[in-house]
């Protein structure tokens, strides 16, 4: 299925930092490695200005995330004009300057300090991780998901929930009507008999007015929350179709493979955003049932590295997201790789692409060798002209 996750921007802090060319050159395929389809504390938002303007240009603004009870999540002014300068600080170019002024003044997100990352390559590496964390849950779990797909692995997903549920975690479950069409209501009222709180996704009902807004209404996030400790999100369903690894024994040979996506596994103050995002789709749903929770504290500074998270919601017409990768791309002085599960551009991508080859940045996209969707290889066809990669 496509990959459409939360896109998250960031820039290490407290150690060496990437230097604008390289973090313009990987901020696209950080943009869109990340999968969202829709979609913080009572303290204002503070703002802080730095680098130099071009005439007719505004200078980067940073905003800084909202203060939590500990006050560990605030990102002050000043140490905001620290983290930006240290990115600049290796060019004298001001393209990183006027992506961050640009991605600023069009996205409604804060900064976020504090956070630790860990890239999942494929499905075996994904489905590991996220059992691993539901297994030590001992609060809570909220799992969004646009398929749920009975079998091998939706059974052991089942069990882990059921099994963490006997020992009073909270357990929350929200699938999209589409993408789980074919999982046995089975499945579910196994769910629902063992307390977990199960919601669909705008299920189809066909007798309602408008039936083709609600097909075409999806949820695409690929969410999971444990304890508000650890969120994992990416392109990765709960499916067999993932189950072929991408390294040593898990790989299977090139007839059986099938699809490869790509997951994070993020820690710290971020946590709070995706636990936020799940409670916004769970309202927005009218979903029930879900047992009581107690109050806890933001989760605690787990790394150095400095986060936005950038999430779509169907419902508004605003996509950030888009807004993000074309600014990566315009401002990217050497590099732009790219990868699509899905690559089915609109003419201001391919303007941007092509303009970016054209101004001599290496611009690298790949898609999948063999694809259900035809209209993606030929548009991938057809860019390779302006492109040798």
């Amino acid at each position: 299925m496509p990959s459409d996750m939360p896109r998250t921007s960031r820039s290490a802090q407290g150690r060496k930092m990437w230097s604008a060319a390289t973090w313009l050159g990987r901020a696209a395929t950080i943009a869109t490695l990340t999968a969202l389809a829709g979609c913080a504390t009572t303290l204002p938002v503070v703002s802080s200005t730095t680098g130099k303007a071009q005439s007719g240009r505004k200078p980067a603004v940073v905003t800084v995330a909202p203060a939590t009870s500990d006050g560990k999540r605030v990102l002050g002014a000043a140490e905001s004009t620290v983290v930006v300068e240290r990115i600049e600080k290796d060019t004298t170019s001001e393209l990183l300057a006027r992506h961050l002024a640009y991605v600023e003044e069009h996205v409604e997100r804060p900064l976020l300090v504090g956070n630790r990352s860990r890239l999942l390559v494929d499905g075996p590496q994904t489905h590991k991780a996220m059992f691993k964390a539901i297994a030590a849950a001992r609060e809570s779990i909220d799992l969004e998901t646009y398929i749920l797909e009975a079998g091998e692995l939706g059974d052991r997903l089942a069990e882990l929930l059921t099994e963490r549920r006997s020992h009073g975690v909270s357990v929350r479950v929200l699938y999209d009507g589409i993408g789980s069409l074919k999982t046995p209501k089975e499945y579910f009222e196994r769910l629902e008999a063992a307390d977990i709180a199960v919601c669909v996704f705008n299920p189809i009902k066909p007798t309602e007015d408008k039936p083709r807004l609600s097909i075409h209404n999806r949820d695409h996030r690929k969410i999971l929350v444990v304890d508000q400790r650890v969120a994992f999100t990416g392109g990765i369903n709960i499916s067999s179709v993932y189950s072929s690894g991408s390294f040593g024994k898990s790989r299977t040979p090139s007839e059986e493979i099938g699809w490869r996506d790509t997951h994070i596994e993020l820690e710290g103050p971020v946590v709070t955003e995706f636990s936020r995002l799940f409670d916004s789709a769970w309202q927005a749903q009218n979903c029930e049932g879900a047992p009581a929770m107690r109050a806890r504290p933001a989760p605690k500074p787990a790394g150095n590295e400095t986060m936005r998270v950038i999430a779509q919601d169907p419902q508004t017409k605003r996509n950030e997201v888009y807004v993000e990768v074309l600014s990566a791309i315009g401002h990217a002085e050497q590099r732009a790789w790219l990868t699509f599960g899905y690559f089915v551009p609109d003419p201001q991508t391919v303007a941007a692409l092509k303009g970016a080859a054209a101004r001599g940045v290496d611009v690298r996209l790949m898609v999948p060798s063999k694809s259900d969707v035809w209209l993606g290889r030929d548009h991938a066809a057809n860019l390779a002209r302006a492109w040798p990669r």
